[in-house]
């Protein structure tokens, strides 16, 4: 959960802001890692209006 939070935390912060739009399970995937990456970025959307 904590590199999930911290993946939508860097897209929310980035100028514009980034809204995924598809985040579910299927689209976090583990690395060799063990880091938990966010993937599927095909309805992702820079948002103009940070309030959307």
């Amino acid at each position: 959960i904590y590199d999930v939070s911290c993946g939508i935390q860097y897209l929310h912060i980035r100028n514009p802001p980034v809204r995924h739009g598809d985040l579910k399970s299927a689209n976090i995937l583990v690395n060799s890692r063990n880091r938990a990456v966010i993937t599927d970025f095909g309805s992702a959307r820079f948002l103009e209006d940070p309030t959307e």
